[in-house]
């Protein structure tokens, strides 16, 4: 396949995809802090259940579930991270690439006499051919990304059920009804922060993933 038989993208594309990369760095960064404040509210309520005692052995083994669960979801994320740094580092050196393209193309217009105009040529389609190599990994990372969320999705949708048994067992008690109770609402207000930001990055890499498309990369995957 030549690089003249598909449509380059320009210099503001680019751009536009590097910016998706740093939403998709922000959303991965809100994602790490709130695993950070979920381990911190699973070693809160393992130290009461501790506290507790007897009593307390179900709100320990909860704690302990909450605490692996963080663990989880801070792989996850820096998992994302990762991901996103190379897609980043991959549309940014395809941006400063496109800009040399341009370039190239504009000396073709102007006329430039063979056989330098063979050779601009030549060279316009082989960093132009690059370019389109360089999206399709940028297109397969963001598929990873969108993956990456869909095994978030499953993590996250175990905290409502932490929390149900948390306020269940919390009833049994009064003298740790305030407590549990408590920390059960943390976790389903931090639950529904998590849904947010998962949703966000769903749907910035589904955008990217299509933006890609439109540049015509898929004759390359």
């Amino acid at each position: 396949m030549q690089t003249k038989q598909i449509e380059l993208p320009n210099l503001q594309e680019m751009i536009d995809l590097y910016r998706t990369c740093m939403r998709l760095t922000r959303d991965g960064e809100i994602l790490l802090q709130a695993a950070s404040r979920l381990k911190r509210l699973a070693l809160n309520s393992e130290i009461f259940a501790v506290q507790a005692g007897v009593k307390g052995r179900v709100f320990q083994s909860l704690s302990k579930e909450t605490n692996q669960l963080s663990r989880d979801i801070a792989e996850v994320v820096r998992q994302l991270l990762a991901n996103v740094d190379t897609i980043s580092v991959q549309a940014i050196e395809s941006a400063e690439q496109t800009r040399l393209c341009e370039k190239y193309q504009q000396a073709i217009i102007i006329g430039v006499t063979s056989p330098t105009r063979e050779q601009v040529a030549a060279r316009h389609q082989f960093v132009g051919e690059g370019i389109m190599r360089a999206l399709s990994e940028v297109y397969s990372s963001l598929v990873n990304s969108h993956r990456m969320m869909n095994d978030m999705e499953h993590l996250h949708h175990r905290l409502p059920v932490i929390a149900t048994l948390m306020k269940i067992e919390a009833n049994r008690d009064n003298d740790f009804r305030d407590t549990f109770t408590t920390n059960a609402a943390d976790l389903l207000l931090l639950n529904e922060e998590l849904k947010k930001v998962i949703a966000s990055v769903h749907n910035t890499t589904e955008n990217a993933l299509q933006y890609i498309n439109q540049m015509g990369v898929g004759v390359y995957r």
